[in-house]
């Protein structure tokens, strides 16, 4: 059986051991790494931690579903309460939506709660609709006279 090209990476090793599209960006943690990886193979458009959201440093941000992702290892108290807060203001203030990828799944973030989702809905929810293909509409011919 051949072997699988790995791409799993020290967060601190060379930005050369990385994919081209992810060579200029900084992560934190393999974990992001990983993520990363996994929107590149979805071809998905991504920002890492373009900006903080009430109090907190979101690691991506999906513009074509408008979606926040915060990819953790270990989720500690802090972090549950500053992510319902980030999640209620981007709710309120743009209609966007905060989600948490783990190792082990992924939830949506709301002011209450941290809802599982199974791994292909998070996914499909990311995914934005191909676009319309344009319209082959002839508007009728009409004869002036």
């Amino acid at each position: 059986m051949p072997k699988r090209a790995s791409h799993k990476l020290n967060a601190t090793q060379h930005a050369a051991d990385l994919p081209p599209a992810l060579q200029h960006t900084r992560f934190r943690s393999q974990l992001e790494i990983r993520f990363a990886l996994a929107l590149e193979a979805r071809k998905l458009r991504w920002f890492y931690e373009p900006e903080r959201i009430a109090r907190y440093l979101i690691d991506f941000y999906l513009p074509d579903s408008r979606s926040w992702v915060e990819v953790k290892g270990v989720v500690s108290t802090r972090d549950h309460r500053l992510l319902r807060e980030a999640a209620v203001l981007l709710a309120a203030a743009r209609k966007h939506r905060l989600y948490m990828w783990t190792e082990k799944g992924a939830y949506l973030v709301t002011a209450g709660d941290f809802a599982p989702l199974p791994l292909a809905d998070f996914w499909a929810i990311l995914t934005p609709p191909p676009a319309a293909p344009p319209s082959l509409d002839v508007p009728p011919h009409t004869e002036s006279g």
